[in-house]
């Protein structure tokens, strides 16, 4: 499947909850996210940084999963904790619950079945208005969740 073909699939997905999560490119997010640009820069987390995504339709948010924890002694650990946390959340069908469209999981091995390189990424609808963070700690006044 071509970068156009998951882009469009992208793109639909972020109008359409029905649409299932997409299998992306690592070539598409760097497009979209302009090379992953520190202007892009939405915040950082212990797992990594999140990027804003331009398509033609709307916003989206990518995280880079930092290459140092997928990269770490215990990376298979990290990487087992981390896809149960994500398929556990892309099960969560709520509309105060950020949807995930789409992920890329670019791992490269040697002969001896050793990890050499890893990639992890996630791609988000892109809710503005700040972090869950900064209301938890009263940074930001007001949030309205719905029931």
């Amino acid at each position: 499947m071509t970068d156009n073909h998951k882009r469009e699939r992208l793109e639909k997905a972020l109008q359409d909850a029905r649409v299932e999560l997409i299998d992306l490119p690592v070539s598409l997010l760097e497009e979209i996210t302009d090379d992953f640009s520190k202007d892009g820069l939405l915040g950082k987390g212990g797992f990594g940084n999140v990027y804003m995504g331009t398509l033609r339709n709307g916003l989206v948010a990518v995280k880079k999963i930092s290459d140092v924890v997928v990269a770490s002694e215990k990376s298979e650990d990290v990487v087992k904790r981390f896809c149960r946390e994500f398929f556990c959340m892309m099960e969560s069908k709520h509309k105060n619950i950020v949807r995930f469209l789409g992920y890329s999981f670019d791992v490269k091995f040697r002969k001896e079945g050793k990890s050499v390189e890893r990639k992890m990424y996630i791609c988000s609808e892109y809710v503005p208005n700040g972090c869950l963070h900064e209301y938890i700690k009263g940074r930001i006044s007001h949030i309205h969740i719905a029931p």
